[in-house]
This record gives structure tokens, C-alpha cells and sequence, in this order.
């Protein structure tokens, strides 16, 4: 690839997309000040930029790190209870936006980038990758097959990306020349230093690892873990360092053997690449019909000699998988979340109007029950009773309305605009079916992910005429949770003229209109 100089014109939108809420750099210089003084340094700044480019080089001055300690919790006296924020030049950034946008168009062009990879790319989000699981696990079901389901946790990853493996694996991708030269130049001599109540501490050279904070830094390590799926037999999910594995089989004991086969390889892949794996914190899940620990006896997998621990549910990309899939454990998760705001929003609806209780319910509460809601939300009605039950409390309480009080709380929800659970559920649906009609969505993982309608329909749908997918019939009621199933049957369901909408603003706009009549 060659890495083409940038213009004025290129480099003030990169200004403008500047947010002003991030810090300034060692050199005290914050975007505010970028964006105020763009007509006049833009043209300097391109100068500069592609004199860069030109001879392969990235400015030291514009690599070094300022490090804030920022406080989880626990003692405050222990390190490992902070979480570092590093805080690098404004102009440094500009100058990796700009190397970033012509790497990320070669990377597309030739469709280097894995199709198991969701994480810091175009139209791929956690939701997309949980969605490509859940329905990978329930098709197996529907076939009686028995998945194992691996969970790893990588050590530091992003801190021990060794440079020379990761320029070489660049190389090979097609990234040469100037453009890898500027790259190299970019990860060498980078120092960091630690800023603690005013007082700063002394430079230190970072020898390894993908800068923290950078524009650059997550794109180099999706480049460096990229060849990961190839050398496996597993099915690869990952979202930049969440890695998750899963295999199939009919027969539980040749599921253990093959599972610890590509187990190996995995281990000759890490060591390979000079990565560690967190074996204590990494674990694995059988997902089978009638699953119970009684049935898997003897089931054991190892990774480098040592024993991986089994577990019932894991928390992925912030969703509980459980080995049931019936999303007890995620919903549990929820109402205890969101029970905290009962008492909140009991002492907040004294001082505040119902505007702003609303915009604070949207923040605070309809943010979690949204959030892969697509995923869960369509669990068994006993197991979503206590949420559905938790949010019509918290409206009650933002509307000062006791338990005693007779009042037809669905007309309050549409009084508020505010969308019930199961609303929320078709809601989320309906946005993914949109999105894949209108080509929204990733290609290589989502393409012929749906059927175009022939023939009769043996399912009660409406509107039959305009129908855009075809439903497809499951074996048994796991095959029927599908997004085939259900996400069509929701789809089909919706009058032509909101399924045509010219944008998914105007999609959600009108479909939500449709769903508080």
C-alpha cells in the first residue's frame, strides 16, 4: 500500500471531529485550542504531516504518553486498584487519524481483516458478535448437537504485542515500503511518564505493546491477533481481545478429544506470538439439550498441561451467556442493577419535572433494558416477569403513583412515550431486520443470513403480499428463538410503509409511533 499525502480540507474535518471533553497532552495543547486556531496551523500542520509521510518518520515529540491514575476502588494504596488513562498530544492524534484512514481503506479494499473479528470496525459492534453466537448455539440445539464453549481471557494483551512479530505480520498483509517505516517509527522510542497530584514522574521507555490512548494502537492489535481463526478448527468470535471459541459434536467424548486437539494449537499460536493466557480466569461452557453437571462426569480440557475450570454462565462483552440459554442469570443481573434506581428516582422526582426524570430513566435505565435486548429479551415470560416487573415500579414511582392506586399503567407508558420490555424486544428486532435489508450490517457475517420468500406460508403472518423474508420452521422450540424465526415473524408483522422508510432514524421513529398506539 501507499500511504497518499492528506490536504487542508482533509485535515480541518479531522479538527472539527476533535472532542473537546478529552485532555490535553504532555504539551498542555487541548482541542479547544486545535479548533479555535484551525484556519491558521492546518496548513502548517499538513506540511509537517506529509513531510512525515514522505520520509517514513513519526515525530518523537508527538509520542510521548502522560499517564493519570484514575482510582476503581479498594486501597488506595495499592497500584494494581488504579486504572491507568494515558494522554497523548492532540496533534500526535490528528497525524494517526489521518495514517489510520488510509490503512483501514487498504485493510477493506483487499479484505484483510478476519470476518471473526467485531471489535473497532465499521458497522461491527457487541451486539453483532453476541447475536452471531446465540444463534450459531441455538442451531446447534436444534440439531441435538452438544457445543463446548470457551471463554479466554488474554493477559495484558494489548501491552505485550511484541513489534518486530507484529511489523513482520504487516508486512505480510501487504504494508511496505514508507508506510512501514512509518509505522515502525511510530511504535519505537515511545515513552510514557506517570502524573500524580501535580507532580510528574521521571520518562520511561515502552519496549513493547500498542500504545494506550492512540487512534493507531487498537487497529495494530486486531492486525496482530488477525491470523488467530486460520490455524483452528474452532469457530472464532472475537472483539479485539475477547476471544471466544466454540465446537461442536454429537458424541460427548469426541467433543472432549477435539476441543483439547485445537486447544493445543491455540497454545502453539500464543506461544508463537509471545502471548500469555489467564488459564485461572479463562473457562469453558457445555451447551447441550437437558444440560446439567451430572451429565458431563468426566469432562475435562487443559490448556498447556493445566485444568480449565467449567462454569454454568460467563460474563461476554457484558452480557451473561448461560448454559441454558434461558438468560436467568443476565436478567437477574439487570433487576439487581436496576433496582438501585428505585430509591434514586423516589428522592430525584421531588426536585425534577418529568422531562428531565424521563431523559434520566433513558440514561440510566432504558440504556441497560435496550442493550442486546434483542438477544434476551425474548426469554421465556417467567423469566422475564421480576424486569417487567421493576420497570413498571420505577414508572410508577417517576409518576407518583402507589401500588394501591387503580390506574391502567399501559396507558401510562404511553402517556410517558416510554416502551414497555416486550416493545423494546421488537423494537431492537425490527432495527437489526432494517439494517439488514438495507445493507447495514456486516456482509461477510450476516450475508444470505436470511431467505427471500417462495411459495406458500404455513405461519400466520399479515400482509402477506409484502412479505421480505421467508420464516423458517425449527425442530424444536430452542431452532424457533432464531433470529430466522422470530426476528421474520416481527418483521413480516410490519406495515410496508414503516418497513420502507427512507433511513433507520425515521425506521425507529415511525415503528416506535406504531408500537405506543
Amino acid at each position: 500500500m501507499e500511504t497518499t499525502p492528506t490536504s487542508t480540507d482533509e485535515l480541518k474535518k479531522l479538527i472539527d471531529s476533535l472532542e473537546l471533553n478529552k485532555g490535553p497532552g504532555i504539551d498542555g495543547i487541548n482541542s479547544y485550542i486545535i479548533k479555535k486556531t484551525r484556519d491558521v496551523i492546518a496548513p502548517k500542520l499538513v506540511h509537517l504531516f506529509n513531510s512525515c509521510i514522505d520520509v517514513g518518520k513519526f515525530p518523537n515529540k508527538l509520542k510521548t504518553a502522560k499517564i493519570i491514575p484514575l482510582h476503581k476502588g479498594g486501597s488506595k494504596t495499592n497500584p494494581t486498584n488504579y486504572r491507568p488513562i494515558s494522554l497523548l498530544p492532540q496533534f500526535g492524534k490528528l497525524f494517526e487519524k489521518i495514517i489510520k484512514e488510509r490503512i483501514v481503506a487498504f485493510l477493506v479494499e483487499y479484505n484483510i481483516i478476519t470476518d471473526h473479528q467485531y471489535g473497532f470496525r465499521k458497522l461491527h459492534s457487541t451486539e453483532l458478535a453476541i447475536t452471531d453466537i446465540q444463534n450459531k448455539l441455538l442451531q446447534n440445539l436444534d440439531d441435538n448437537k452438544i457445543t463446548c464453549t470457551i471463554f479466554l481471557d488474554l493477559a495484558k494483551a494489548f501491552d505485550c504485542v511484541d513489534h518486530e512479530i507484529l511489523l513482520r505480520k504487516l508486512e505480510r498483509y501487504g504494508i511496505r515500503g514508507k508506510t512501514l517505516l512509518l509505522i515502525e517509527s511510530y511504535l519505537s522510542n515511545r515513552y510514557h511518564l506517570t502524573k500524580v497530584n501535580g507532580v510528574e514522574s521521571n520518562l520511561k521507555l515502552l519496549e513493547i505493546g500498542v500504545p494506550q490512548g492512540s487512534i493507531l494502537g487498537p487497529l495494530l492489535f486486531i492486525l496482530f491477533i488477525n491470523d488467530l481463526p486460520r490455524i483452528t478448527n474452532f469457530s472464532v468470535k472475537l472483539f479485539a481481545d475477547d476471544t471466544f471459541l466454540s465446537l461442536e459434536d454429537n458424541d460427548l467424548k469426541t467433543l472432549q478429544n477435539k476441543t483439547n486437539t485445537e486447544l493445543k494449537k491455540i497454545s502453539r499460536w500464543f506461544s508463537a506470538n509471545k502471548l500469555t493466557l489467564n488459564v485461572t480466569k479463562s473457562q469453558y461452557m457445555i451447551v447441550k439439550r437437558n444440560n446439567n453437571k451430572k451429565s458431563l462426569p468426566n469432562f475435562t480440557l487443559k490448556f498447556n498441561g493445566k485444568k480449565m475450570d467449567r462454569c454454568s454462565s460467563y460474563k461476554y462483552l457484558g452480557v451473561h451467556l448461560d448454559d441454558k440459554l434461558n438468560w436467568k442469570k443476565h436478567i437477574n443481573y439487570l433487576c439487581e442493577k436496576l433496582s438501585k434506581m428505585c430509591g434514586f428516582f423516589a428522592k430525584l422526582r421531588h426536585c425534577c419535572n418529568i422531562i428531565l426524570l424521563k431523559t434520566i430513566y433513558y440514561a440510566l435505565v432504558e440504556s441497560h433494558l435496550q442493550y442486546c435486548n434483542m438477544i434476551w429479551g425474548n426469554a421465556d415470560t417467567r423469566v422475564l416477569e421480576p424486569l417487567v416487573k421493576l420497570q413498571t415500579k420505577l414508572i410508577r414511582i417517576m409518576c407518583f403513583i402507589s401500588r394501591d392506586e387503580d390506574r391502567d399503567i399501559d396507558q401510562v407508558f404511553k402517556n410517558l412515550g416510554i416502551l414497555k420490555l416486550t416493545q423494546l424486544n421488537k423494537l431492537t428486532t425490527a432495527k437489526f431486520m432494517y439494517k439488514y435489508k438495507n445493507g447495514l450490517l456486516p456482509n461477510d457475517n450476516f450475508t444470505n443470513f436470511f431467505k427471500a420468500p417462495v411459495g406458500n406460508h404455513r405461519y400466520p403472518l399479515r400482509n402477506r403480499r409484502n412479505q421480505d423474508f421467508q420464516f423458517e420452521w425449527a425442530k424444536t422450540t430452542f431452532g424457533m428463538k432464531k433470529l430466522q424465526c422470530i426476528g421474520v415473524q416481527i418483521w413480516n408483522e410490519i406495515l410496508p410503509e414503516i418497513r420502507n422508510s427512507n433511513s433507520l432514524r425515521e425506521f425507529k421513529s415511525k415503528f416506535k409511533k406504531f408500537l405506543l398506539c
